[in-house]
């Protein structure tokens, strides 16, 4: 008996009744682990089949949304169709003009606008009359320029008046 293992002695050493006891001990911690480790294998690592394919594909200028994709129970389709919406939307806002497209004039005199020939849209071309500027400056030069001519005038008959008187 000496050469034996102690685990056969003791097994050897049990009677049929208990043996039959620890053998049902057995079968039943093992039937018990079974769910247990299921459950960790299902825990550890999710299955191909859970993980969602993407919410779209694009192809070809085209979005396709998979039947797989989580987007697919969010979208709806339906026909178009007229609904008693309001068409205006009032909104706080401020109108500026756009830089780029904009083009100062700069007149040589200070004045009123008097007359507008274009408008708002219209292609105007080079040298196009714009406006009628109404300008007291502008109606002081013409005045000083008809002195000045008159003065020129009378200076020159006084001219031709000593020279002849010579």
């Amino acid at each position: 008996m000496g050469t034996r293992p102690a685990t056969t002695l003791r097994l050897s050493a049990l009677t049929s009744k208990q043996r039959l006891a620890a053998i049902l001990a057995c079968i039943a911690a093992t039937a018990a682990a079974v769910p247990l480790l299921k459950s960790a294998k299902a825990h550890a690592a999710p299955a191909q089949a859970d993980v969602p394919g993407p919410a779209m594909i694009r192809k070809d200028g085209k979005i396709v949304i998979p039947a797989d994709s989580p987007l697919r129970s969010r979208v709806a389709v339906a026909a178009v169709s007229n609904l008693a919406a309001p068409h205006t939307i009032s909104l706080p806002g401020v109108v500026e003009a756009d830089p780029a497209r904009t083009v100062n004039i700069l007149p040589p005199l200070s004045g009123r606008l008097i007359e507008l020939k274009v408008r708002l849209g219209d292609v105007v071309k080079q040298g196009q009359l714009l406006a009628g500027l109404g300008s007291p400056d502008l109606d002081q030069a013409w005045s000083d320029v008809e002195k000045a001519r008159d003065a020129e005038d009378l200076a020159r008959k006084a001219l031709e008046r000593a020279q002849r008187a010579r």
